[in-house]
């Protein structure tokens, strides 16, 4: 979770993502914005695969939510017996004006 205060407005925010998993097939992951609004960045595969990492950047429109609050990343292991961590989450985000 990042927690914004006096985010003011902004535009865009660029989200990072890096995750350490050897099954990342086994994952779902979703982006939570403070207002409940998600985006799914990655669901579970329908077939085994055995990546060891998932590192992805995304850029959002978020002008029409609000800045301040919890920002969430919601990472899901469907499967028991191999394990992981989140190796980073950042937030930039882009001013309005």
């Amino acid at each position: 979770m990042i927690r914004v205060n006096g985010g003011g407005n902004a535009q865009d925010v660029t989200l990072s993502v890096g995750i350490k998993h050897a099954r990342i097939g086994d994952l779902s992951i979703r982006f939570v914005a403070p207002n409940g609004d998600f985006a799914v960045l990655k669901r579970v595969a329908s077939h085994a695969t055995t990546t060891s990492g998932y590192h992805k950047t995304f850029i959002f429109d978020v002008s029409q939510l609000p800045n301040n609050g919890d920002w969430k990343l919601h990472v899901i292991d469907v499967r028991r017996g191999v394990g992981g961590f989140i190796d980073y989450f950042r937030l930039d985000f882009e001013s309005i004006g």
